[in-house]
């Protein structure tokens, strides 16, 4: 049996590793192996915690096995399991809350517990991850536990504190079978939005978290923006640097003020130069990778004065050829990638907006996957249930979608938790609520099905990138710092 296999566990019990007195510097220790997933369940106990309970702590054993021995079973050989109390003074708990006066105040490196305790911690690491992940479990309240741990037995916990457990486990891949194995080529993902703000960099995100919950390692897997209007840290970047996920948030493409002038001047770099940027970057992310999913920019033909429309970067973010009979012919030649268009609400305006943007892609001959129609309301005329009845049975009838293997793979929901200060805190159950209306093995099939298709884009001019006449007649370009500079005495307004 190898390593990443799981295995069953009927005999894997709590008390093999339960340690009475675990410290706080123990859940880093125990909890940032190197190889290894790791799980640890913890209780967070008060010093004023009843000693007659303290002293049996063999009787809070059954809560800890009621609420992770379900999964034991699906455990993979390579986890590592640990648990325990740890018990806590005032002093440490302060630390904690960023109450102490003491001048001391250590590193706060737990959230804050809750007001009332005991509470229990549970802690997850994958190698990828720069730090571990914590979350105080809220489904079972400080007297639930005191009572269970009097009684000795687990009966009552509740249903809701064993979600919140598997729920965690599955946003991490730990309850995901044997890895998807690694292939030659990285499969690519380009995803484009009908309009601006339509939430491709959100559907991006919940694709990112769904591959993890198949099980993919974090590690195996990419994600860039090529080409980009906001230069600001986006959602699904955090995302990446938690998960420890290869993250090129900046792609060589930015649109920055002044940029389209300049470029129409013939200050920048040309077309062909930025695309050929957009292939090297593409091309050295996906090295190693499993999936490697490229985020569009606004909707199909933002960036077509530069020639630099999403089409055109999705043409130079495709498949590089490796049969090519020469090095020079590879540089240039490539499979195409299939893209992934992300539609709003609606029924015929969302079915048009999908033929209208989809066509945008196949006149270059990059196919159209299908499409995800994404924050869909809950109820109304054009509630999430009445649009997926409606464009489903267009897609199931209609020759053309048919004869491309195009269809939509997922009906999302409106989910307004993604903006504010405290955004992050909500990122794991929006990736859970986006699985449970988005088909992610039937878009990998796809993808693959596209990618081992043996047809080929149009080969690009031979030999280094063509130099565009210039329009202005300069010795020179401009730096990006001189154009700008340009653009705002000029009175242009702020990037986004």
């Amino acid at each position: 049996m190898q390593d990443n296999e799981f295995i069953f566990s009927t005999d894997i019990t709590i008390d093999q590793s339960w340690r009475r007195n675990v410290r706080l510097e123990d859940i880093w220790t125990q909890n940032s192996h190197k190889e290894n997933a790791t799980l640890g369940l913890y209780l967070i106990c008060p010093e004023w915690t009843d000693q007659r309970l303290v002293k049996h702590d063999n009787r809070i054993r059954p809560l800890f096995q009621a609420l992770i021995q379900p999964h034991l079973w699906n455990h993979r050989r390579s986890t590592k399991f640990d648990c325990g109390i740890i018990h806590l003074d005032t002093n440490e708990l302060c630390n904690l809350c960023g109450d102490s006066d003491d001048g001391n105040q250590l590193p706060r490196t737990l959230p804050c517990p809750p007001e009332h305790l005991p509470v229990f911690l549970l802690v997850i690491h994958l190698p990828s991850m720069p730090d571990v992940h914590v979350k105080y479990l809220s489904g079972l309240s400080a007297g639930s536990i005191n009572n269970m741990w009097r009684a000795g037995h687990a009966d009552t916990a509740s249903n809701e504190a064993k979600k919140e457990v598997t729920d965690e486990l599955l946003s991490f891949g730990l309850m995901a079978r044997n890895p998807p194995p690694v292939p030659d080529q990285a499969l690519r993902i380009f995803v484009a939005g009908d309009r601006m703000s339509v939430g491709k960099t959100s559907v991006c995100l919940g694709l990112l978290g769904n591959l993890v919950q198949a099980g993919y390692a974090p590690d195996t897997l990419a994600y860039i923006k090529p080409a980009t209007q906001n230069e600001k840290p986006q959602l699904v970047q955090r995302y990446c640097e938690k998960m420890g996920i290869p993250c090129v948030s900046i792609g060589p493409v930015v649109y920055y003020r002044g940029f389209t002038r300049a470029f129409l001047a013939g200050e920048t770099e040309t077309s062909e130069e930025l695309l050929a940027k957009v292939s090297a970057a593409v091309d050295e992310l996906a090295v190693g990778k499993s999936v490697v999913v490229i985020d569009g920019v606004g909707f199909p033909a933002v960036g077509s004065i530069c020639g630099t429309d999403n089409a055109s970067v999705a043409l130079a973010s495709s498949y590089p050829d490796v049969t090519s009979s020469s090095n020079m012919e590879s540089s240039f030649q490539r499979r195409p990638l299939g893209v992934l268009l992300v539609g709003g609400p609606g029924v015929g305006s969302a079915v048009d907006a999908f033929n209208l943007n989809a066509a945008y892609f196949e006149r270059v001959g990059v196919p159209v996957l299908g499409a995800v129609f994404n924050k869909l309301s809950p109820d109304g005329f054009y509630s999430l249930e009445n649009c997926k009845k409606e464009i489903s049975l267009y897609f199931n009838q209609n020759d053309y979608q048919l004869q491309n293997g195009r269809r939509p793979f997922g009906f999302c929901p409106l989910y307004t938790k993604l903006v504010g200060d405290d955004a992050m805190d909500h990122v794991l159950e929006y990736i859970r609520v986006f699985s449970e209306h988005f088909d992610m093995s039937g878009l990998i099939e796809r993808a693959r099905q596209v990618k081992d298709s043996m047809v080929l884009l149009p080969v690009a001019p031979s030999g280094p990138p063509r130099k565009r006449q210039k329009v202005i007649d300069r010795n020179s370009t401009r730096t990006r710092e001189e154009i700008e500079i340009a653009a705002i005495n000029a009175g242009a307004a702020p990037s986004a």
